[in-house]
């Protein structure tokens, strides 16, 4: 499905969502990038043009692979960034990959991990993830590793311009409906810092589940 097909009402609600996940908060330089792998490249794309920016001293990239990146990628979503990013001019000594994590709690617990073995105490964080992903993946940093600088960012966009042919309207708006799920779901089981879901968003999603869509 393409945005085209959705009616003025739907994409108004679907924007709601992803202004509503997308936090944009302003960039500042960190000592430590962590890149959370995913099935999107131009995630890492944009996390080498930030580190060529001199944004970041050194990278992490975290991730094994999920069920929407295992069938298309032979190997780790780690490698993939990370040979993503040397085309795009990164090198590969400032580059660490974390190959296990299989979700977001995972991505952190284990660059936390990885970033000790290293004996690498970095005091400032650049998250750099999908854009509707944002707030999910911040509360959860939070969670796990309180009381740190840290910012989250992604590939600049809105709803329509995200889209391509493996993020269609239907699988992104489906994802962010799980997403708003998970938020107050995870929060409540101690896995994520708690987020203000507003009735308008909640209103949006039920709206959205009314015409056939729903959580993924």
């Amino acid at each position: 499905m393409t945005a085209q097909l959705l009616s003025t009402e739907l994409l108004s609600y679907a924007d709601l969502l992803w202004n509503y996940h997308c936090l944009q908060q302003s960039l500042q330089p960190a000592e430590c990038m962590i890149v959370l792998g995913n099935d999107d490249l131009r995630t890492a794309k944009y996390a080498a043009d930030l580190f060529n920016r001199g944004m970041a001293k050194y990278v992490v990239i975290t991730g094994q692979a999920s069920r929407h990146s295992s069938h298309f990628l032979p190997f780790s979503e780690a490698e993939k960034f990370a040979q993503v990013m040397e085309t795009n001019g990164v090198s590969r000594a400032v580059l660490l990959l974390e190959h296990r994590a299989t979700n977001t709690g995972e991505n952190i617990t284990f660059t936390r991990q990885l970033l000790a073995e290293k004996s690498l105490q970095p005091h400032s964080f650049l998250l750099v993830t999908k854009p509707y992903m944002e707030r999910r993946a911040l509360a959860t940093f939070q969670k796990i590793w309180p009381n740190q600088q840290v910012v989250i960012t992604s590939l600049p966009s809105i709803f329509t311009s995200f889209l391509d042919e493996r993020h269609s309207a239907k699988r992104v708006i489906n994802a962010m409906i799980g997403y708003v799920y998970r938020m107050r779901d995870y929060a409540q089981q101690g896995f994520q810092v708690e987020q203000e879901i507003p009735m308008s968003i909640w209103n949006a999603v039920h709206q959205l589940e009314a015409q056939g869509f729903q959580r993924t």
